[in-house]
């Protein structure tokens, strides 16, 4: 009795251990802006859905503004060149936020960008 008591609870708990792992929550962000040279930006995290993330974005930043992107896990960050007549970007994700900042700044760089900035960045 004892020995199939044990291998009951053994069995209950590796399946709640596999249900807990398996069901990890996801969390969603978003950003958005006003434009490249804007002035506004929204953004979002830990939401459950995508829907809801890039809703938030968009209340957030205001009327008019663009959702730029959405991730799952991780960050998101959208950089452009403030030269006044530029419309040179770059938008990168990671799991960290430096280095998804770094990335959209080189990769704006790369692009042409002069004078590169991050504008809205999110991360879960």
């Amino acid at each position: 009795m004892k020995t199939i008591t044990m291998r009951v609870l053994v069995r209950f708990l590796c399946v709640a251990i596999l249900s807990v792992l398996s069901h990890q929550a996801m969390a969603w962000a978003a950003i958005a802006v006003d434009g490249y040279h804007g002035v506004r930006g929204g953004w979002s995290y830990d939401y459950p859905d995508a829907y809801g993330a890039q809703q938030r974005a968009l209340n957030e930043c205001g009327s008019g503004c663009m959702l730029l992107g959405w991730i799952e896990t991780g960050c998101i960050a959208f950089s452009v060149d403030r030269y006044p007549s530029s419309s040179v970007i770059g938008m990168a994700t990671s799991y960290n936020r430096d280095q998804a900042q770094n990335m959209a700044l080189q990769i704006c760089r790369s692009n042409g960008g002069s004078d590169c900035i991050v504008r809205v960045w999110a991360c879960n």
